[in-house]
């Protein structure tokens, strides 16, 4: 029987990272959320989705910016108008239906003013990184862990096109 080993090659910082949370947590699962059950996908994109409307609100705080009474105003309607409270239907109040539209509104905004961030984009823009430092595609395509390299090269054939990239790479080819 063949046994497979994946081997994973981490930079100094992640190594260290690493190694860290191993000391910390010898049973092998190292990234856990508060419950100690393993990260999902799901998860993660949930919390960089937080992450998102909170570094828009810190823009919304520095601009000065909030959310008019007006359209707090013009959402209400929109909103459901009850709640279940102890399995009975009550109507929610009209305080709880501005609060709601206006939490609404402000997450709305502030993911306008912040970047969204995934895992998918931050592994893609790592690999786009490096394939513009120079690593040849064949050793990004094994660190990624793609079984076929030529996928690298469909995915990521946009860079190609850059003249700043040719030009670099021409003159890496020069010597």
């Amino acid at each position: 029987m063949k046994r497979f080993v994946r081997v994973v090659y981490l930079s100094r910082e992640a190594l260290a990272i690493t190694q860290r949370l191993t000391l910390a947590r010898s049973e092998g699962r190292l990234f856990l959320n508060s419950n100690g059950d393993p990260w999902t996908t799901d998860a993660v994109n949930c919390s960089f989705g937080a992450l998102q409307v909170r570094m828009g609100k810190a823009v919304m705080r520095s601009n000065g910016e909030s959310i008019p009474d007006e359209a707090v105003a013009a959402l209400i309607p929109s909103l459901r108008q009850t709640k279940s409270v102890k399995g009975n239907v009550v109507p929610k109040r009209l305080a709880e239906l501005r609060e709601e539209a206006k939490k609404k509104l402000t997450h709305k905004r502030a993911r306008q003013l912040a970047p969204r961030y995934s895992l998918y984009l931050l592994r893609h823009s790592w690999a786009t990184q490096a394939l513009k430092r120079g690593v040849d595609p064949l050793t990004v395509a094994i660190l990624m862990g793609h079984q076929d390299p030529s996928m690298l090269a469909r995915v990521y054939q946009h860079l190609s096109l850059s003249p700043d990239h040719l030009l670099n790479q021409a003159n890496r080819a020069a010597g």
